[in-house]
């Protein structure tokens, strides 16, 4: 299963990586089920979403991305 990042955010357990709008999550490697379910939800230090699933073949480019949330 693919996650692209639907807010900006810096990932404090992957060594403050920035993740921007649009990106794929992880970059590289892989996450806890729990990791995905922080950033799932609102249980994180945003209080808010910052990805969601996207079928593998689905990950959109930042630009359309950015479109749809307008």
């Amino acid at each position: 299963m693919a996650y692209q990042v639907i807010r900006a955010f810096r990932d404090k357990q992957d060594n403050k990586r920035h993740y921007r709008k649009g990106d794929t999550f992880p970059e590289k490697g892989e996450v806890s089920q729990e990791r995905l379910d922080e950033l799932l939800s609102k249980e994180n230090d945003v209080k808010a979403p910052l990805i969601e699933k996207v079928g593998t073949d689905e990950v959109k480019e930042p630009e359309e991305a950015e479109n749809e949330l307008k």
